[in-house]
């Protein structure tokens, strides 16, 4: 039996904000997730994962203010920078 390989397409990677953006697509309009995945080309488990992880609070990137998890650190605080 012949067995030829298939080259692999790359793994794509989606940005936080990106993913927010399609979460939310769902979330306002209230459509199907399976017909939003098919609008987008993505998989539809990803837009399953997506808006419940959006609705955590799991997807606001870091740095973003409206991040439930950031916390501003006063000056004493701060994390000294290490040692070279």
């Amino acid at each position: 039996m012949d067995r030829t390989r298939r080259t692999a397409c790359p793994r794509r990677s989606y940005s936080p904000e990106y993913r927010v953006e399609m979460a939310h697509r769902v979330i306002d309009s209230g459509r199907p997730v399976r017909e939003v995945a098919r609008e987008l080309d993505v998989h539809e488990n990803l837009l399953h994962k997506w808006v419940p992880e959006d609705a955590a609070g799991w997807l606001r990137p870091a740095r973003s203010p409206d991040y439930r998890g950031a916390q501003q650190l006063s000056a004493d605080e701060a994390p000294a920078e290490c040692p070279a």
